[in-house]
């Protein structure tokens, strides 16, 4: 099955990643308090995110790679959501804490230390380890296109941009700490880095509230289930409402309807069948059911 091997993969990169990042968090620790630079300490901050997340997520992999059909009858889709919310909250705080330190910085500018260069080696192994998580994330995204998977997969990237950005900005200013004018560089790309992240971290977290939420389809969306309905407005006899939310990847809809009496469960079988067939064209990934009134 492609959820569990997924997550089974998923589990696997996200404990490797946090074995891998809680050594690299040390020595972002000690090269912060020798160089005593703003944009250190918050590599420190987003190392920090990294291992709470990867930990987290690693954790909740676990329990998602199995069987857990007769545990959660209804999906795992709110247990998505919430690994995504929490993985991605961590990540909006580091981002937070990135910035907020950046801006500071950039009001209080000093002088880069001669340790940079010591940190811009770290940071060289940072990426490289970054890339190849990147890439062994497309393919667990590939595998199966979740909410976690998503998540993670930006997470990833995220770090990526952050570490390059960190590494080039380190560097220039190593290389040119004797230039006052360099001194902007570092905080400044870390300003604008952090605040595109941030806005697509927030765009999925407000996805998975909205899956916790149980919030129903928008208007339009609604507006196109009841034009189908209109197609078949005489194969029953009342139409009492529609009911929708989203559940995963999925959207769950249920139409309340009351029929004829005389009407057969073949008939109303058919109904659905037909009337499925067209929602599901109108709107992807839907899953359709009848409640009878």
């Amino acid at each position: 099955m492609n959820e569990q091997a997924s997550y089974q993969r998923q589990m696997r990169m996200s404990l490797m990643a946090f074995l891998i990042e809680l050594p690299n968090f040390i020595a972002m620790a000690v090269s912060a308090v020798v160089s005593s630079s703003v944009l250190v300490w918050t590599d420190l901050m987003d190392s920090l995110g990294n291992v709470l997340g990867t930990g987290i997520v690693a954790l909740l992999s676990r329990k998602l790679s199995r069987n857990l059909k007769y545990e959660y009858n209804y999906g795992i889709g709110k247990l998505e959501a919430m690994t995504a919310l929490i993985s991605e909250g961590i990540g909006l705080f580091g981002l937070s804490v990135v910035a907020g330190a950046s801006v500071v910085e950039l009001f209080d500018i000093k002088q880069p230390s001669g340790m940079l260069i010591y940190v811009v080696l770290i940071k060289l192994v940072n990426i490289t380890f970054d890339i190849i998580f990147v890439r062994e994330q497309w393919k667990i995204k590939k595998l199966h296109d979740s909410k976690v998977t998503k998540s993670e997969f930006m997470a990833q990237v995220s770090a990526l941009c952050f570490d390059l950005a960190a590494g080039v900005s380190l560097f220039v200013a190593w290389a040119l700490r004797n230039n006052p004018l360099s001194w902007y560089l570092s905080p400044t790309l870390a300003v604008l880095i952090a605040a595109y992240l941030f806005v697509g971290g927030v765009k999925r977290i407000r996805s998975a509230l909205n899956e916790l939420s149980d919030k129903t389809l928008p208007e339009e969306e609604q507006l196109k289930i009841l034009t189908v309905l209109a197609k078949y407005h005489d194969a029953y006899l009342d139409f009492h409402g529609v009911k929708s939310h989203y559940y995963g990847d999925f959207v769950c809809i249920d139409l309340c309807i009351s029929f004829q009496k005389e009407k057969t469960y073949g008939e109303i079988a058919g109904f659905l069948s037909d009337i499925r067939s067209d929602i599901e064209k109108t709107i992807e990934n839907s899953r359709v059911a009848i409640i009878i009134e």
